[in-house]
């Protein structure tokens, strides 16, 4: 009988401590108050926070040998920071540099998180202004501009239906831009007003050819006089005339900008709808994506087969138990024989299934992995 009394041996190895530390150290990671997304399970995880209003994704790659070696850690979008390189890498954090096997990671992520919060990072721009690379949309974002706003020129799209002020006939411009259906092009977006140019002084005044010496020292004397003269030159008259012009046109693009103010905002109305929908599909798609990671999990050919061996020595340990309990005089012949036959019959069952799937694997018919 001491078959009856032999416990069998698992085939699955225990897990190593390394493997243990590294669970732990995952474990505390999901803790975290912020948002933890699993990328791939014991492999990549994304920590979600909002930081000056910009929603910064730090990016956590744990390879084969973690925690003896380090993790590696990166932030996106690119940003321009003391404690990260040109590759997005996090390189400056003292708790990364200095990381063993009994560092705890989750204190690493605060910290970077923290540094972040008490010196807030710059987005990098490119050539037109914008980001390099999106950010992301777990966290309401700050309102771009306007749809009708062109970065590339700093000017709006529809200044082709405002009356722009525009020079009088014989002005001459200092600037060589001209207007377009896209705004100001030609030149640099510093102003999409022409440049004016005061009218030229000339060199004599004919008018004053004729009067004699008395007359011109009487309208030096006479304030009056001369000022009724200069206002009746014509680069002054002109000078009149322009601002009068200017008044009127910069009093009209003021209405026509205080026109388009309802039709703003509808636009950011919309555009705040349109975000919280977004809002509303993303913790869908989360959601999904988890039960859909954790469907993959449970029907992995791997798990399957591992779980197969484990209920398999289950129900071998099981009748080894109701062996003992028939020796031992606690069951009657009928019992132990119904028992016994039923444990045993599932056991055997259990190993034919899980060595079938082993077959397959090394057929090739089955992968491993999803």
């Amino acid at each position: 009988m001491d078959w009856f009394r032999s416990k069998p041996k698992s085939n699955l190895p225990p897990p190593t401590p390394l493997q243990q530390q590294r669970g732990r150290q995952i474990d505390t990671l999901k803790k975290l108050e912020y948002r933890v997304l699993e990328v791939e399970r014991d492999v990549q995880y994304n920590v979600s926070c909002n930081v000056a209003g910009i929603s910064l994704s730090v990016i956590i790659k744990l390879p084969p040998q973690f925690p003896q070696a380090k993790p590696e850690i990166s932030v996106s979008p690119v940003v321009h920071h003391p404690w990260v390189n040109n590759q997005t890498g996090v390189v400056n954090c003292e708790g990364l540099r200095t990381f063993s096997v009994h560092s705890d990671l989750s204190r690493v992520i605060k910290s970077i998180i923290q540094e972040f919060q008490k010196n807030p990072p710059t987005v990098h721009t490119g050539a037109y202004g914008g980001p390099t690379e999106p950010l992301p949309y777990t966290l309401r974002p700050t309102l771009p501009e306007p749809s009708w706003y062109n970065t590339e020129h700093g000017v709006t799209n529809y200044m082709a239906n405002v009356l722009t002020p525009t020079l009088p006939p014989g002005c001459s411009s200092g600037a060589s831009a001209h207007v377009t259906s896209n705004g100001i092009s030609g030149q640099k977006p510093s102003s999409m007003f022409h440049r004016y140019e005061m009218p030229e002084v000339p060199p004599s005044f004919p008018e004053l050819t004729n009067l004699s010496i008395e007359e011109l020292q009487q309208i030096v004397e006479d304030e009056d006089k001369l000022l009724n003269y200069i206002e009746k030159l014509p680069q002054v008259q002109r000078l009149k005339e322009d601002r009068l012009t200017f008044n009127t046109e910069n009093e009209q693009l003021a209405k026509q900008n205080l026109s388009r103010r309802p039709e703003l905002e509808t636009q950011k109305k919309r555009l705040l709808d349109k975000f919280d929908h977004l809002q509303s599909l993303r913790q869908t798609f989360d959601t999904s994506t988890q039960q859909y990671q954790n469907l993959c999990e449970n029907f992995n050919p791997g798990t399957i087969q591992a779980n197969l061996k484990i209920a398999a020595m289950q129900a071998e340990e099981e009748s080894e138990r109701i062996a003992d309990d028939f020796v031992d005089g606690k069951l009657d012949l009928d019992t132990f024989q119904q028992q016994f036959m039923e444990k045993r019959t599932l056991s055997h069952l259990r190993k034919s299934k899980e060595e079938k799937l082993q077959a397959e694997f090394l057929a090739g018919g089955l992968h491993v992995g999803y």
